[in-house]
């Protein structure tokens, strides 16, 4: 349905029996608000430009969509800049290149412009659960019942313009109580906001017949006869105008005006969202391409709020001109929505990745939805690293404690990264710490508990899930890991590598253990059958006999005992119980 100037022709006055049945002409209510809400009140968005939004225009440059009919290729919709230079639609394209030689074209895609107004749509489910599709280019929504969420028609229309102007979708709308009135209303680029049906038969007595839905056959015959707008073709007799244009024409004015009743077919949107944005050119540069996926993830937020949906697994496929499409996987521990978060995680994730050529599209797709769970932000202050009451420090050797609680007491333990030197500080999963690897380049994460990440509270929670995430993208999945404590008396097997957040075990040590194990046991030296490491070890407790593992090939026989060196350190040392009977440091105590 094109879109067509109102003709300023006043109408001819003639005692003509009105086209509306004298026993059905509405009547005017009483109450236009009590109206609003006791009928239904329908709001159509027409997006003139929607061929060029699903072609993925968005330079100054001039630029037209045309489309074939026939052996002749004319213009279908020209942006602002053609516009400028003389090109319309239904120019002849040789035509339009004569006038604007750098006219830049592209064909219309029927199915790209199809995909944009479900998106559209679905993005509008956020406002009202009845969205109907009008093909080619209008959504109709019913929002009488969303009044009150808004609080008026004025603020939901400006939610409604602000939230399309970020998705960059250019809009008309109409509001009336029959959604083919707003539909009309939209279509020819009235912003009309009518309650009551008394006003529906004024405000649509001046559209031109262009907007009905006729044959060009049939719009020159009623010009001919001097029709010109709605109001003169109401004024001919009915059987006049059903004998000679069908009884459609009548159907449709009385659906318009609300005198039949006119269901509209609900839009429910697909269970998984997929979009897609072609590029001006091709491009390697992560900058560019971070742009672009932002536009793809504010698509994405948009739809999971109208669905009060988040997601867990995004993928963004990058699309090359002669080669297979890379693949990024973007993943969060819990469904978010959270813009912010996934732009960052899809940063971290470009920045690392090796193009293997310049990309001329990008394709983002959420197979799985999940439910969102809000969560309640905090009364007082944000609370973080900055400000808690357990700051963190890490001495030269290696050692990482918490000053502020108990003096010295360890709260990190570090485990190392396999084929690296590179390690990260993981915190220890109960309040007795495992037996856990020692080394010497920690990187430092906040505390544990069984409930959370302890010390802080539910936001500041959620903030540091979100830094796992990004210290995963950047580093990778297995360079970032938690740590669970195992039932086996064995040091080097009584703790594993877990996902950061992981369920834990509930298995604890009952015996005292250092907090830093060394990667592997240090021989020691012995004088006269004693320990020596600096100087003489004096030994304080033990022995603990640890004889086990015999059933999985890995069995030890050893007395281990807590021994202090010659500087006050405390050691955990054992030895051996077989032939050599060796003596070996295998950890330090804080």
């Amino acid at each position: 349905m094109a879109a067509f100037p109102l003709t300023n022709r006043r109408a001819r006055q003639a005692s003509l029996p009105s086209l509306l049945s004298p026993d059905t002409q509405p009547a005017c209510p009483q109450h236009p608000e009590r109206a609003v809400h006791a009928r239904q009140l329908w709001l159509c968005a027409w997006f003139p430009a929607l061929p060029l939004e699903a072609a993925g225009h968005r330079e100054a440059t001039p630029f037209a969509i045309v489309e074939d009919h026939g052996a002749r290729r004319h213009v279908h919709i020209a942006c602002a800049a053609a516009r400028a230079a003389g090109v319309v639609t239904g120019m002849g394209l040789a035509q339009a290149y004569a006038l604007c030689p750098h006219l830049k074209t592209q064909t219309r895609d029927t199915t790209a412009e199809a995909r944009r107004l479900e998106m559209l749509a679905a993005w509008a489910n956020q406002f009202t659960p009845t969205v109907s599709l009008q093909p080619p280019r209008a959504l109709l929504l019913e929002i009488s019942g969303s009044l009150r969420l808004f609080g008026n028609l004025e603020n939901l229309k400006a939610r409604l313009h602000e939230g399309l102007a970020a998705l960059g979708a250019h809009v008309h709308v109409a509001v009336t109580p029959t959604p083919l009135a707003s539909l009309l209303l939209a279509s020819v680029g009235q912003t009309a906001e009518v309650l009551d049906q008394a006003g529906l038969h004024a405000e649509l007595r001046r559209l031109p017949i262009n907007a009905l839905p006729l044959q060009p056959d049939a719009i020159r015959y009623l010009r001919h006869t001097g029709v010109r707008n709605f109001h003169d073709l109401w004024r001919l007799p009915r059987k006049s105008v059903a004998r000679r244009l069908g009884p459609t024409l009548l159907d449709f004015m009385d659906r318009a005006l609300g005198l039949r009743p006119d269901p509209q077919r609900g839009f429910h949107s697909p269970p998984r969202f997929t979009t897609g944005l072609e590029l001006p050119w091709e491009t390697d540069d992560a900058d560019a391409l971070l742009e672009a996926a932002r536009q793809l993830l504010a698509r994405l937020i948009e739809f999971l709020r109208a669905h009060d949906a988040g997601v867990n697994r995004l993928q963004l496929d990058l699309h090359h001109a002669k080669s297979p499409p890379s693949r990024l996987r973007i993943g969060t521990r819990h469904a978010t929505r959270d813009a912010a978060h996934l732009l960052k995680l899809t940063e971290e994730h470009l920045h690392r990745f090796r193009l293997p050529a310049p990309v001329l599209k990008l394709r983002l797709a959420a197979a799985s939805l999940q439910p969102f769970i809000a969560r309640n932000k905090s009364l007082f202050a944000k609370c973080g690293l900055q400000n808690s009451s357990y700051p963190l420090h890490s001495t030269g050797s290696g050692q990482a404690f918490a000053k502020g609680g108990r003096q010295r007491e360890p709260g990190f333990a570090t485990c190392p990264k396999q084929g690296s030197s590179d390690t990260l500080l993981v915190p220890p999963s109960s309040k007795n710490p495992p037996n856990l690897p020692f080394s010497k380049n920690p990187a430092l994460l906040p505390p544990f508990s069984k409930g959370g990440w302890g010390g802080f509270n539910n936001e500041s929670n959620l903030d540091w899930r979100q830094l796992l995430e990004q210290l995963q993208a950047r580093l990778g999945r297995e360079a970032v890991r938690g740590l669970e404590v195992c039932a086996d008396h064995r040091p080097e097997r009584a703790w594993r590598c877990i996902e950061p957040d992981g369920q834990r075990s509930e298995a604890t040590a009952n015996r005292p253990r250092p907090l830093w194990l060394l990667p592997a046991p240090q021989q020691l030296n012995t004088r006269q059958g004693h320990p020596w490491r600096r100087g003489p070890v004096s030994i304080q407790r033990g022995p603990e006999r640890i004889e086990n593992g015999w059933w999985d090939g890995h069995d030890v026989r050893r007395d281990y005992y807590i021994a202090i060196d010659t500087d006050g350190s405390r050691l955990w040392i054992y030895r051996e119980l077989r032939k050599t009977r060796t003596w070996f440091l295998h950890g330090f105590f804080a």
